[in-house]
């Protein structure tokens, strides 16, 4: 590294009335002089070049005292280290486990230190994310998700992994290898829903939305009319009156009493209900 940073002088016009110009420059230093080359190539272990890696350089402290990146051929160049200084080498690149150098003094002017970086078992794998919803889109919580592995040449389907909603309706399966699957979501409070998909890319992010539709519950009412004389009332004729949340009856079936005064409704959903008879 040049000691000094190059100069440029002020422009002086020369004559032919002038034996003689003085064309003075005044150099500066070149701070980096003092300062150590770190370069070499960062490469995977079949030797090919790893593009973008973000190298950092950090004291003694674990505090970054610079980074460069790594571009054409893997390589990569920082000039910024003091002489005789310890530093340590941290390298990131998503897909690739993190490297970690040992503490080492730097005392040369100039070193090369090739890195070799190893693929993480993550980016050989996907991710599968999303939400759920109910009917309006509000984010359902402690909904249970199950993925089902249909890669499996059997008869009966095996649950793969389990995760649960959390307050944002969020879900999340991670390490997925490539193939067909099924995510599945089961509640009592919701109708069954299957969503099929197939993992074709390693390292990438499938995102899932679930739309869950409330599950219609259903009970019978039944009962017996009678008169005053606590006498049953055959044929008489009974309507089923909903009462709305603002108390006003909303009427939804009629029947008849059998010979002993019995009626009944069936498939009738949750609600509040009332009974009106005549005969």
């Amino acid at each position: 590294m040049d000691k000094y940073i190059l100069g440029q002088s002020n422009m002086e016009k020369v004559s032919e009335s002038q034996l003689e110009v003085r064309i003075d420059l005044e150099l500066v230093k070149n701070n980096l002089c003092e300062k150590v080359l770190i370069y070499g190539h960062i490469k995977d272990y079949y030797r090919n070049a790893i593009l973008n890696a973000k190298i950092s350089f950090l004291n003694v402290k674990g505090e970054e005292i610079g980074l460069a990146y790594s571009y054409e051929n893997g390589l990569y160049t920082y000039y910024g280290v003091n002489k005789c200084s310890k530093i340590r080498i941290v390298v990131n690149k998503k897909g690739y486990k993190r490297y970690v150098s040992n503490l080492m003094k730097i005392c040369e002017e100039k070193i090369m230190i090739n890195i070799c970086m190893q693929k993480s078992i993550h980016s050989m794998l996907s991710i599968i994310s999303g939400h759920i919803y109910n009917e309006v889109g509000t984010p359902l919580e402690n909904i249970i998700v199950y993925l089902i592995d249909n890669n499996r040449a059997n008869r009966y389907k095996k649950i793969y992994k389990t995760t649960v909603s959390n307050k944002y309706g969020q879900y999340v399966f991670y390490d997925i290898r490539r193939g067909e699957y099924d995510i599945f979501v089961s509640n009592s409070d919701f109708l069954a829903v299957s969503r099929r998909i197939n993992i074709v890319e390693f390292d990438k992010i499938y995102d899932i939305d679930i739309r869950l539709n409330r599950r219609c519950r259903e009970t019978k009412i039944m009962g017996y009319i009678k008169d005053e004389n606590d006498e049953f009332v055959s044929d008489a004729i009974v309507v089923l009156y909903r009462v709305s949340e603002f108390e006003k009856l909303i009427p939804v079936e009629y029947t008849n009493t059998d010979e002993y005064g019995k009626y009944y409704f069936e498939n009738v959903n949750y609600d509040r209900y009332i009974v009106k008879a005549i005969k």
